[in-house]
């Protein structure tokens, strides 16, 4: 019979120790994979109401570029101001611009002589060196640029035909300007005066009759960007077609309803940026 033998706890630990020794030389070499969404996902259960830790990956990275992004000084704004120099309808007759219909910007026709030369004036009619040509039955008004600044031109009607006999009578009110305008012609003579100073301009009546031929005027100059020029047609005759003139070629119709309208002039200040 063999007698039970007691093992020493130093011999115990040293096989253990060269045992593991062993079994680690027998491993192949492991690789590690970074951390990505598709090996997270594969990690968890379809079934699993738990946040996904994958969308939270593409949540952060998300976050991070936007974050980035944010960062990023924005291009610094470009403003560009201005005033428009336009015209309106006044179909009321409410000397306002609000609520009334904006036609567009002007453009005045521009030339080398006076406004008195250039509205050519014989033959008991006008014709115009630069601007719109006169027509039969019809009213034309714009703006020239000459050498004595600029002046607000009417042309009724045409020389030589068109009405047989036909009045048309404006009220013009001129505000603003620093009083500089004044009558420069009157077709035909006394028919277009200047008849009040008001403290902020000047008040104008035309009482225009004419037979087969024109009836007009010009007044100015104005002067800067700070005036306005409200023009009330109190009865217009057998005028078909009325025209507020632009030497862009941007022509705006000054009929409403049948009927020539009364119009304002004046400056509206804009501000654009991109």
């Amino acid at each position: 019979m063999f007698k039970n033998k007691k093992l020493h706890p130093v011999s115990f630990s040293l096989v253990l120790t060269l045992g593991v020794f062993l079994l680690f030389q027998n491993c192949e070499e492991v690789e590690f994979s970074p951390a990505t969404p598709q090996n997270l996902n594969s990690t968890l259960d379809s079934n699993d109401n738990t946040t996904n830790v994958a969308d939270n990956f593409t949540n952060d990275q998300e976050e991070s570029e936007n974050t980035n992004e944010s960062n990023t000084p924005p291009s610094p704004q470009v403003c560009e101001e201005g005033k428009h120099f336009g015209v309106w309808l006044d179909s009321n007759d409410d000397g306002s611009i609000e609520g009334e219909k904006f036609l567009g910007s002007i453009v005045p026709f521009k030339g080398t002589r006076t406004a008195v030369e250039n509205y050519n004036y014989f033959s008991a009619s006008a014709h115009p060196l630069i601007g719109p040509e006169p027509g039969s039955f019809n009213s034309h008004v714009f703006f020239y640029e000459g050498t004595d600044g600029l002046s607000l031109n009417f042309i009724f009607n045409v020389d030589n035909g068109g009405s047989k006999n036909n009045k048309v009578n404006w009220d013009i009110e001129v505000i603003g300007n620093n009083k500089a305008d004044k009558v420069l012609i009157s077709d035909d003579h006394g028919e277009l005066n200047e008849v009040e100073t008001t403290p902020d301009g000047k008040i104008y009546e035309s009482r225009f009759e004419y037979w087969e031929n024109t009836d007009g005027g010009a007044i100015g100059p104005f002067i800067g960007d700070n005036f306005f020029i409200k023009v009330k047609a109190l009865s217009t005759g057998d005028i078909e077609i009325a025209t507020f003139h632009s030497e862009n070629s941007s022509n705006f119709s000054l009929n409403d309803k049948e009927h020539v309208s009364s119009f304002i002039i004046g400056f509206l200040e804009y501000k654009k940026c991109n």
